[in-house]
């Protein structure tokens, strides 16, 4: 055994318990310096060993912690209300808007158009509508809304037009007040 402390550490890694390695030194006859060093070569791999896998549980518990506080976290949990009642997602549809600076997200505005409206979404788009300025006033102004074309879930016979509804448009904005506004329209498709 040319390294007596290189050759104890090899013994502690293969498993060896420290009382083990002693009473082999002991049958080989070496001195009890070269014994007693035993315990503090143990301590000391062994204090490695475990700052080691302490490092590690700390990142891993530090990766687990940035997962949950992640300031994507809400576009997450959007995205997953981005789905229709075909099972459609729409982050696809959204995309094209990413670059956009608009008050309310496609996303956003997906989620209150399918609450509204529940359905299957055939196109999204950004165009001016014009709207009513108030209701005891007979004039009108011009927004950008979102616009969701939605083949509804459960057509339905709608008094008002005479008629069974089975595709709306479902704008999404804001008026010159930011208040915000929630538009249908019949189309047909």
């Amino acid at each position: 055994m040319p390294d007596i402390h290189s050759w104890i550490q090899e013994q502690l890694k293969r498993g060896y318990k420290p009382k083990g390695i002693k009473i082999t030194l002991i049958r080989k006859n070496y001195p009890k310096e070269i014994i007693n060093e035993v315990d503090k070569i143990a301590v000391e791999f062994n204090r490695k060993r475990y700052s080691k896998m302490l490092v590690f549980i700390v990142v891993i518990a530090a990766i687990f912690v940035l997962w949950l506080v992640n300031p994507f976290s809400s576009i997450k949990q959007s995205n997953a209300n981005m789905i229709d009642a075909s099972g459609k997602h729409y982050s696809d549809l959204c995309y094209q808007f990413k670059d956009t600076n608009y008050k309310i997200s496609c996303e956003e505005a997906v989620e209150m158009a399918l609450r509204n409206t529940p359905g299957e979404i055939q196109k999204i788009s950004r165009e001016p509508i014009e709207v009513d300025v108030g209701a005891s006033s007979p004039e009108k102004q011009t927004a950008d809304f979102w616009l969701f074309d939605i083949k509804v879930g459960e057509p339905y016979f709608d008094q008002n037009f005479r008629r069974e509804i089975r595709y709306l448009r479902v704008g999404i904005g804001l008026d010159l007040d930011e208040n915000l506004v929630v538009y249908q329209e019949v189309i047909n498709s």
